[in-house]
């Protein structure tokens, strides 16, 4: 069985070693992190991020999808109900449609447990200020809610740590685990 491993930008994402998750299972990441790390599979809804990709030429060497892939860059073109969310719900959306019944994600924080923006990437091109206001999650959660509903088989484990708010997704697959736990499981898979 594969597992898929999803990994959002929030704060909680610091330090994760993604070439050794890569040897558990698929990798899938958001945006930015294609300028540190490669990962199997990389997703961008947002436009402008979406170009800043397909110019630097990942999307030729690697697997990327996006909402209105541009001809000749590689990209691939996300499908409905796929096409409409999020970058982060997208991604482990693309991890069960490769089969993957265990899907983790990290980095996931949902929020921030301060006033101020929650993302490893605040202050570069396309992204709030470090200073501003943390972005709405409702969207997201519905649409990790829908992803969750469409896998009903598929277990989901929100890999939680300080920076994460906490939040209930009234879903009997959707678990929340702290890092402790999650490299018990991961290792016991």
């Amino acid at each position: 069985m594969t597992i898929g491993i999803a990994l959002g930008n929030g704060k909680s994402r610091k330090g994760i070693d993604v070439q050794h998750l890569r040897s558990y299972g698929i990798v899938a990441g958001c945006n930015r992190i294609y300028q540190e790390e490669e990962v199997d599979i990389l997703v961008s809804t947002d436009r402008q991020m979406a170009a800043e990709i397909e110019d630097s030429g990942y999307a030729k060497a690697h697997e990327f999808w996006t909402r209105r892939p541009r001809p000749d860059t590689g990209s691939r073109k996300l499908k409905r109900p796929t096409y409409g969310y999020s970058s982060g719900p997208a991604a482990i959306a693309q991890l069960c449609e490769k089969g993957c019944k265990d899907i983790f994600f990290i980095g996931f924080d949902l929020g921030s447990t301060d006033q101020y923006v929650n993302n490893l990437y605040a202050g570069t091109a396309w992204y709030k200020t470090p200073d501003m206001k943390p972005t709405y999650y409702g969207n997201w959660v519905n649409q990790l809610k829908q992803v969750s509903e469409r896998w009903s088989n598929n277990i989901f484990y929100r890999v939680i740590g300080k920076e994460s708010t906490a939040f209930d997704f009234e879903r009997p697959n959707i678990l929340d685990i702290n890092m402790s736990d999650f490299k018990s499981r991961i290792n016991s898979l």
